[in-house]
């Protein structure tokens, strides 16, 4: 849709995507996109999409619906891939080579500038200890996952210091998931109860989450 404005003489195009700020997230839809909602977390942003009228996860996988509220581009892309959900390429070039990837594309052009400013409104209300240890955990990693989204590790100031301060708690803390791991984690950081904490947390999250309690 197009309007001119007649004292400039200038067209502009308008979006069809709508943007509607909520005081924790936002929404964005379209007529013919179905709506996604990203909810601000105190470590974590969520991306869910609508499917008959409810919310679900992005993803089924416990940390793949969930995104670093420092990472832009992994919220960019994880709405894109929302929004077109449902999209088929038109009739006659359904085997147009990654079409699907070519639209995903297109999309993060159309909404970028404003999934930015929300992504910044969020990045302000984040705690700074959450964002140095994903920043910790990012810089080690590439990724950021696992405990880094536990709330319950922010409680202990020392654990954040290990991670924030030693690189091989920041690969090994965020990602502990089995009892072997639990013993290499005793020997690089430099308390062992940190790591009986670490391994507590983390069993209780995926307890969590296979509950749904985070869905």
């Amino acid at each position: 849709m197009a309007h001119t404005q007649e004292a400039t003489n200038v067209t502009v195009r308008e979006s069809k995507y709508t943007v509607r700020e909520l005081p924790d997230g936002f929404t964005i839809d379209a007529s013919d996109r179905p709506r996604v909602t990203v909810t601000l977390h105190p470590t974590y942003l969520s991306v869910d999409w609508q499917y008959a009228g409810e919310l679900r996860p992005r993803f089924h996988d416990i940390d793949r619906h969930r995104i670093s509220p420092l990472h832009y581009n992994g919220l960019l892309q994880s709405v894109a891939r929302g929004l077109m959900r449902d999209w088929e390429p038109p009739e006659g070039r359904s085997k147009w080579r990654d079409a699907r990837g070519w639209a995903v594309i297109q999309t993060r052009g159309a909404i970028g500038k404003r999934v930015h400013q929300q992504w910044q409104r969020f990045l302000a209300q984040v705690d700074p200890k959450v964002v140095a240890v994903h920043r910790a955990v990012y810089a080690a990693t590439l990724r950021v996952g696992g405990l880094a989204f536990c709330e319950a590790l922010y409680e202990h100031d020392y654990i954040v210091n290990d991670v924030t301060n030693y690189r091989a708690a920041a690969v090994w803390g965020p990602r502990i998931t089995a009892a072997g791991d639990h013993d290499f984690l005793g020997t690089t950081l430099h308390s062992h109860v940190s790591t009986l904490i670490l391994h507590q947390l983390y069993s209780l999250e995926v307890f969590r989450a296979e509950k749904g309690e985070h869905l």
